[in-house]
């Protein structure tokens, strides 16, 4: 899949980000699933990475806890400011999965 950006085309790239609450775990179980999921797209050449709202340390426990460490490159907390020439309008480019 390709993106179309001011006229050039530019490949989807092979980046997902997970949420912690209600995505990666889920009524406070993990979500397997998702985790199996992950461990394919990691095999196929992904990054994983891994954020949460309440913070770096919660999303760190949230893995740890998914036994998912091994695949993610980065555990992060969701940004409180961004700075982009696109404002919001770069999240057209992505794709987004309901859990």
């Amino acid at each position: 899949m390709h993106n179309r950006i001011n006229g050039n085309l530019y490949p989807r790239q092979k980046v997902i980000f997970v949420d912690v609450d209600d995505t990666l775990i889920v009524n406070k179980k993990i979500n397997s699933d998702l985790c199996d999921w992950l461990i394919l797209k990691y095999a196929d050449g992904y990054q994983i990475n891994v954020w949460s709202m309440a913070g770096q340390k919660h999303a760190e426990d949230a893995v740890d806890r998914s036994g998912i460490k091994h695949i993610v490159s980065n555990t992060l907390s969701k940004p409180g400011y961004i700075v982009d020439d696109m404002g919001w309008r770069w999240t057209q480019y992505t794709k987004a999965i309901q859990p």
